[in-house]
């Protein structure tokens, strides 16, 4: 028996090597792609990166293009290197590059952007862990860090929270003199989840407050239907730590459930979306309409909304500081984008709305500039080698995702 394990185990491991062999040994004849400008200014495409498969047979090897070529997974012969390009917490966010390396000593460590918040003057980090009790609920260690860039300080704090939900850190914002954390807790049903702020001094390191943010109308429970209307409240935050915000946007999302003997039987869910304002501690709806297919942003505190299907897309903004709304202020179809499905891979980043199309013969990315409300940018994906090997090789080519490295 052990004879015939070893001949199993031993043709296994030839078949596997045979198989990396030969993708390995065509690695030299793996085919070129990149991204070329077809509508608009080229520059908008040195940010663009997609991502996907190439097909070899059986074997596929994952591969980048942007609109300096393409790039294979196989080909990332360096360890090293493939730990650095696996190091993307901070990927695509304004400014955070720059702190990591003007303050390697600081930033060692730190993973969660939620938790970072810096200005001209400091650099904080928080972060939590939770450990979870008898009785099903958490102690919470709240960790608080600070760098003060002029005196090269570094005060580290910590708080104990007690009969906690499951505590995650949303954001952080510095006003004045005080901290201002948002964090998210679990209820006491998975199905439920609520935010809380807390306000810790700066200089001083303590906790002087916390509380629950309220928005909308509170939990009704209607005993004679045996209805009952399950919350979860979660927050929309700038989109980089390095913008300093006095606003974030909240976003609760009702369920109404209606036991019936042992089934719960769940109704279409009622989404909202809040303003909040650190400085005044002012919660305020938005007018915007909720949409099954909807990304959105946050950034200088302005609110962009986008709400797409197939075939269109349609973009809403407010501003929280002013409370000016446009809704509806730009509108583009797929067919004025150049693309067949809208509904596939995209990006909002920097006051841009990227589109990416991986299912077309020529796979197509777009560009929008949300300020102006103009296409600046349309490229497409080409094979870069001998025309009469194009049709073959852009069938083996699978592009399903787009990203935007910001720095």
């Amino acid at each position: 028996m052990r004879r015939y394990l070893f001949s199993i185990v031993l043709a296994i491991f030839t078949i596997g090597g045979i198989g990396f062999s030969y993708l390995y040994g065509a690695v030299n004849h793996l085919p070129d792609y990149k991204l070329v400008t077809v509508v608009g200014d080229e520059q908008a495409a040195t940010n663009i990166e997609l991502s996907g498969a190439y097909y070899l047979g059986v074997y596929s090897s994952h591969l980048s293009v942007n609109e300096k070529g393409s790039q294979y997974s196989i080909e990332n012969n360096s360890f090293r290197q493939q730990i650095l390009n696996d190091r993307v917490w901070y990927s695509g966010r304004a400014g955070i590059n720059e702190l990591v390396i003007n303050y390697k000593g600081f930033m060692r460590g730190k993973s969660n952007v939620n938790g970072l918040y810096a200005d001209d003057e400091w650099i904080i980090y928080v972060d939590s862990e939770n450990r979870q009790g008898s009785n099903g609920r958490y102690n919470v260690n709240l960790y608080v860090t600070t760098l003060n860039k002029k005196t090269e300080l570094v005060q580290e704090y910590d708080y104990d929270l007690a009969d906690r939900g499951f505590f995650t850190i949303r954001d952080v914002q510095l006003l004045d003199d005080h901290i201002n954390i948002i964090a998210a807790e679990q209820g006491l049903s998975n199905d439920e989840s609520y935010l809380y702020s807390y306000i810790v001094d700066v200089e001083l390191g303590s906790l002087d407050s916390f509380e629950r943010l309220i928005v909308g109308e509170p939990q009704i429970i209607d005993e004679h239907n045996m209805q009952a209307i399950q919350v979860r409240v979660s927050a929309i935050v700038e989109t980089s730590p390095t913008i300093p915000s006095d606003y974030i946007v909240l976003t609760e999302v009702k369920t109404k459930s209606m036991e019936q003997g042992e089934l719960n039987q769940d109704s279409p869910s009622q989404t909202s979306y809040y303003g909040y304002s650190y400085r005044t501690e002012e919660v305020f709806q938005l007018p915007v309409e909720p949409y099954d297919n909807s990304i959105s942003q946050l950034i200088h505190n302005v609110f962009t909304y986008v709400e797409y299907d197939k075939e269109k897309i349609i973009v809403s903004r407010y501003a929280l500081d002013t409370k000016e709304f446009k809704p509806q202020y730009i509108t583009f179809t797929a067919e004025e984008l150049g693309l067949a499905d809208i509904t596939r891979s995209k990006r909002l980043e920097d006051n841009y709305l990227y589109i990416f199309d991986g299912t077309m013969a020529t796979p197509t990315v777009v560009a929008i500039d949300l300020s102006k409300g103009e296409l600046v940018y349309r490229g497409q994906v080409i094979y870069d080698g001998d025309e009469q090997e194009a049709e073959k090789q852009m069938a083996q080519l699978h592009l399903n995702n787009i990203n935007i490295k910001l720095e």
